[in-house]
């Protein structure tokens, strides 16, 4: 868990090393880079190795009578839970060292909620889906193949969902922050949405695999 928890800390502190040449708008952009990265490689990493973790005693689980639904909740709830924590400690963290405003500290706690639930579903389907459950030693719990791919499309799914405050943020177009923000909100609770439902899925199907 340790591991887990250094990954988000880690990724900011080049934000504090170079912060002193930066003006005030690319501090806004490094602080809501590093915040969302950082919420988004915990969220996915946490989630996504849950699962592989078991190794073949993933088996035992599945004989016994814990049911998909129930095993699927007590692999997203936890997950889901420290990384909302972790998108609240990076909005208060960076508001309070770097003085913003009300519109910056609420753009970063929104969209790092939007990248947290992204995050979570999307390393939910793919940790289901390459789970590394090799007897061997094993530094990761997720294929390779798994890894790659949950990256790329935790980084598609969250440009998508950060597309409708991004042209009001560089450009100032749109119909306002707060209204962009509850659409990229909404974008990444549906994208979420949908990989939660394809999670469920793909731990039904586990479980119709087990062996007899």
């Amino acid at each position: 868990m340790v591991r887990f928890w250094s990954i988000p800390f880690i990724m900011v502190i080049p934000l504090f090393l170079t912060m002193g040449s930066m003006d005030r708008y690319e501090i806004y952009g490094y602080a809501g880079m590093f915040s969302l990265m950082g919420t988004g490689i915990f969220g996915l990493f946490l989630s996504a190795m849950s699962i592989g973790q078991e190794g073949r005693a993933l088996w035992r689980i599945f004989a016994s009578p814990i049911g998909p639904e129930s095993y699927f909740k007590a692999k997203a709830v936890l997950p889901l839970s420290l990384s909302l924590v972790l998108s609240l400690v990076f909005s208060v963290i960076f508001t309070l060292l770097f003085h913003f405003g009300s519109n910056a500290a609420a753009s970063l706690l929104v969209l790092g909620i939007a990248m947290a639930c992204i995050s979570v579903s999307v390393g939910l389907y793919f940790g289901s889906r390459y789970p590394e459950l090799s007897e061997k030693p094993r530094s990761s719990y997720i294929t390779g193949t798994g890894i790659l791919l949950s990256m790329l499309v935790l980084g598609v799914s969250g440009l998508i969902s950060a597309s409708p405050i991004i042209p009001y943020i560089f450009m100032g177009v749109g119909y306002g922050l707060y209204p962009s923000l509850a659409a990229s909100l909404a974008l990444g609770l549906i994208i979420a949405s949908a990989f939660f439902t394809l999670s469920k899925r793909q731990f039904r199907k586990l479980f119709a695999e087990l062996p007899e």
